[in-house]
């Protein structure tokens, strides 16, 4: 857990050490609809986590492309299946 919406250079080092290949981001959904000003931000906010630990593991990101949460929600707040989805369609910025 990060206990917020960042992800501190000792908590990317922690994984590492404890073996972890790849680290995925599933912050709550912080933006009402795609193509918002908040989604904007929101993905720009992510493109820069990503570019500060890319050199030291592979990350990905939970982000929804629809309407499959709501605004607020936790990858997880709609259950089991939507989570597996938003899960197999990760986001790998490149």
């Amino acid at each position: 857990a990060c206990c917020g919406s960042n992800l501190s250079i000792q908590q990317v080092q922690m994984l590492i050490a404890n073996g972890a290949e790849e680290i995925i981001v599933a912050f709550d959904k912080q933006y009402p609809a795609l193509n918002t000003e908040e989604s904007k931000r929101w993905s720009i906010k992510l493109t820069k986590l990503h570019n500060k630990y890319k050199n030291d593991c592979l990350i990905t990101f939970l982000w929804d492309r629809g309407t499959a949460l709501e605004y607020k929600d936790s990858p997880i707040d709609q259950g089991k299946d939507i989570f597996l989805q938003l899960f197999k369609e990760r986001v790998r910025i490149e």
